[in-house]
């Protein structure tokens, strides 16, 4: 089997830990993951990770630019979940992916 060096290949090969896409990325987790650990049970409510990016901002992300003074998105779908449901919801989306999987 051989790899074709596409476009996407070259563009993985060159995304580094310290290009800003990534580290913003990385700190948007992080600050997904305080907000699930302050409200673990039931969460943010939905649609409501910007409360929780407001809450536990880093201002390390004004280094990248001015944009990433706002999120509306983890940039993750089990983060966003954890974050908005709790682990309520969290438990409840993994077991829809599970169960689906386990009938495949």
């Amino acid at each position: 089997f051989v790899v074709i060096n596409t476009d996407l290949i070259g563009r993985i090969r060159q995304i580094s830990l310290s290009s800003g896409t990534r580290a913003t990325r990385l700190m948007f987790w992080k600050i997904g993951i305080n907000a699930f650990l302050d409200k673990w049970i039931l969460g943010w409510g939905g649609e409501n990770f910007t409360y929780a990016f407001s809450k536990f901002y880093n201002p390390q992300l004004l280094k990248f630019s001015f944009y990433e003074t706002w999120a509306d998105k983890p940039h993750n779908q089990l983060i966003e979940v954890a974050v908005t449901s709790g682990l309520v919801g969290l438990v409840a989306f993994l077991s829809i992916i599970i169960f689906s999987l386990y009938i495949l």
